[in-house]
């Protein structure tokens, strides 16, 4: 298949304010890029970062991007895909609470195309993802170019068990699509061409490259976005009324062609080994194989890197998460193991030994490294509700693993999964009211949950029975 991944991107049209109930429609790759193409603006700046356009009223268009992309006051300008530039006025940007986005506005009579936004079922996923954005510059790309990135959506709860920090500032989609500074802000896209969210962290840290004498970026896991349904949920908080289009249908079904297209493209995309191949970059480009389902691959980039250097502890713990997905879990606990040996203080690796130990049914053992993980980092809310989860699910623990989910929740209290935990458990004790109580703080936080609807119901009638 002929697809320019790295097509310059441009935008068009106007928009309606009303929510549309038709079905979607799947859309070729081309298609979603066409739209991708036409509403995703750069927002140039000393830090330059990406946008999309998401309502118009007269003359004024509003883009929603990242928080971070204008954190601070700066001389930006909005770009277009027709080429032309406005200067943005800093005083109208509306930064939301809580959460990494913002809204920006900029005027023109000129007529650009207004995405659609994606509001359905949270429990419905797409398997699909594509990111449209303007990466900086850099040793793969050496010119400011759009970029379309086909990607996989992870599931939740493993994006959350494997993420460093997921969920803070609205961040909880995650998916796979390899992305890089200055595509923050940019729109994540369905197949039916919806903006499901806004893209704007790359798992990693900064490591010092000896060889070369200067800090470089490590990728050790997955990019993530904050879902379009958290912006809907705030839009009264941005200040203004916004003309913005949302469609509520699921994501549409793919036909086995359309399917077969987009994993044919993960798979064929081009790779290359950025910079001299020392722990680092093999590391970075196991981390990038990882994101294509190439795991046979990266597995033995991983393993490369350890060669070169035995104790380089990222590259243990990238092939400690490789080794779990590919269900080799006993080699995955030795990996992790390694981890902690070179770096006693890595909680993540830990973390991960402890779900892995949960999967092979040694619970004790998985509740020994939770524990040792918190030694470390006991401020860490996904720590303490994997632990209650072991507890409660593994354990048949209910009361300590009540103490777990409340203790995760006093650091996060907006966690909807602890809610939803936490009122499993409370029915399992019989305690329907306080259960209730729970499930609803959950609903309150992700209103389409369906699982949370179901258990609400059920809840309701045990009430009713007693």
């Amino acid at each position: 298949m002929n697809f320019d991944y790295r097509l310059p991107a441009l935008i068009v049209g106007a928009a309606i304010v009303i929510v549309q109930p038709q079905l979607a429609t799947a859309l070729t790759l081309d298609e979603v890029n066409a739209i991708a193409r036409k509403v995703t603006v750069l927002i140039d700046g000393e830090y330059p970062g990406s946008g999309v356009i998401i309502g118009r009223e007269g003359n004024t268009y509003y883009v929603l991007t990242a928080k971070h992309v204008v954190n601070f006051e700066d001389k930006y300008q909005i770009v277009t895909p027709d080429e032309e530039r406005y200067a943005l006025d800093y005083s109208t940007v509306k930064k939301l609470p809580d959460v990494d986005l913002a809204v920006l506005q900029f005027k023109s009579d000129r007529n650009y195309k207004i995405a659609t936004l994606a509001d359905y079922d949270s429990d419905t996923k797409s398997r699909y993802a594509f990111i449209s954005g303007w990466p900086a510059p850099g040793p793969s790309v050496t010119e400011r170019i759009r970029l379309f990135i086909p990607g996989l959506i992870l599931d939740r709860d493993v994006a959350i068990a494997l993420a460093n920090d997921p969920l803070s500032e609205g961040y909880g989609l995650f998916y796979t699509n390899i992305t890089a500074a200055g595509m923050s802000g940019g729109p994540v896209l369905d197949t039916a061409g919806r903006v499901i969210g806004i893209h704007g962290r790359s798992e990693g840290e900064k490591v010092y490259d000896d060889e070369h004498e200067r800090t470089r970026r490590l990728k050790l896991g997955f990019s993530s976005g904050i879902p379009i349904q958290i912006f809907l949920r705030q839009l009264h908080s941005v200040g203004i009324r916004l003309p913005v289009s949302v469609n509520s249908s699921p994501p549409p079904q793919l036909s086995k062609q359309e399917a077969s297209s987009i994993e044919s493209f993960l798979k064929d995309l081009p790779l290359t080994l950025a910079g001299v191949p020392n722990a680092i970059t093999w590391t970075n480009y196991g981390n990038l194989l990882y994101r294509l389902d190439r795991l046979p691959e990266a597995l033995s980039a991983f393993d490369k890197a350890i060669k070169i250097q035995p104790d380089f502890h990222q590259a243990w713990y990238a092939r400690g998460v490789l080794l779990s997905a590919m269900k080799r879990y006993e080699e995955a606990i030795v990996s992790y193991d390694k981890t902690v040996q070179f770096n006693p203080n890595f909680y993540l690796a830990l973390r991960n030994r402890g779900a892995v130990l949960t999967t092979v049914s040694r619970y004790k053992d998985a509740l020994t490294s939770y524990d040792q993980a918190l030694q470390i980092q006991p401020d860490s809310y996904t720590i303490w509700y994997m632990r209650g989860d072991l507890l409660s699910r593994n354990l048949q623990q209910y009361e300590e693993a009540l103490v777990s989910y409340n203790k995760a929740l006093q650091i996060k209290p907006d966690f909807s999964q602890v809610w939803m935990s936490r009122g499993w458990t409370l029915t399992q004790l019989g305690r329907y009211q306080e259960a209730l109580e729970s499930v609803d703080k959950a609903l309150k936080i992700t209103p389409n949950n369906r699982s949370a609807q179901e258990l609400r119901t059920s809840l309701l009638q045990k009430a009713k029975t007693r």
